[in-house]
């Protein structure tokens, strides 16, 4: 009798154990992440459909956005292809292709318009910073920011940009990588006695230095914005009859002295070299 007791207590163990073998432990459950928000000069906009990730990069409805940014847009579907246009520019998205082109000049792109529910959705970035704004990211609040203009603090006081220049020149061999920090493109440098640096404004032209314009070749490069020292406060008229802006910045020998900073990226050189120059945000909103 005990044998028998003993065989049937392990039979039952032993279906108990084979049931519960099927059974999944309770699965951990993350939290989808937040909806990533855009916003305007500190109003978040109100679009078509949420912006999704693609290779790492925000992509909006086109026809909110685009109206949002002062333009308007025109949508050809045979060709897939959208059309934004306003303020002396005009660019041209294709679904599905990585180039776009900006006053017909070809653009890469690391993510691909594409059509999702049948929108259009198109890379936020680029589109917004061919419509001279800045474009930043804040991650704690997943909020792409796009602002219409950008403070610069010298220290000569603070120089407001209100549209992004596209055609910088700078006489000071510093400023230079300062404003490769900040994404803009140099199209004229001071006048270089050795190595060029960064290495990507080697190929700008040459415009003369602090103290003094080769104004020629400074016409021929058609700048709108160039940044040089108190020095030349006197040439300024003739800077702004090419049509740019003219910022001064003083500079001291000082240690201490720093560089302009802006409101949305750091204009260290020291961490523009550590950073390799990239912008300070990187995600979601980098293309």
């Amino acid at each position: 009798m005990v044998y028998k007791k003993w065989v049937l207590t392990t039979a039952a163990s032993a279906l108990l154990l084979s049931a519960g073998a099927g059974v999944a432990a309770p699965a951990q459950v993350s939290a989808a992440p937040a909806a990533i928000k855009v916003a305007l000069d500190g109003k978040q906009l109100s679009l078509d459909a949420s912006p999704i990730v693609t290779s790492g990069r925000t992509l909006v409805p086109y026809s909110s956005i685009v109206k949002s940014l002062g333009g308007s847009a025109q949508w050809d579907a045979s060709s897939k292809t959208v059309t934004a246009s306003g303020r002396g520019v005009n660019v041209k998205l294709t679904a599905g292709s990585s180039t776009a082109y900006i006053n017909g000049s070809k653009v890469a792109l690391d993510a691909a318009p594409v059509i999702q529910n049948g929108r259009t959705f198109v890379p936020l970035r680029l589109l917004s910073e061919a419509f001279g704004k800045w474009v930043s990211w804040n991650q704690g609040s997943r909020t792409a920011a796009i602002s219409s203009t950008l403070t610069l603090k010298t220290s000569t006081g603070s120089f407001t940009l209100k549209a992004k220049p596209k055609r910088i020149v700078t006489l000071s061999s510093a400023d230079t990588e300062m404003i490769y920090a900040l994404g803009g493109a140099v199209v004229g440098r001071p006048t270089a006695l050795g190595a060029v640096n960064p290495p990507a404004a080697a190929s700008a032209v040459e415009v003369g230095s602090t103290h003094g314009i080769l104004f020629e070749k400074l016409a021929s490069v058609k700048p709108d914005l160039v940044i040089a020292s108190p020095a030349l406060k006197s040439q300024q008229a003739t800077i702004e009859k090419l049509g740019a802006r003219c910022c001064s910045i003083r500079r001291t020998r000082s240690r201490t002295s720093k560089l302009p900073s802006a409101s949305t990226a750091s204009c260290s050189a020291k961490r523009a070299r550590r950073r390799k120059l990239r912008p300070a945000w990187t995600d979601p909103s980098a293309a």
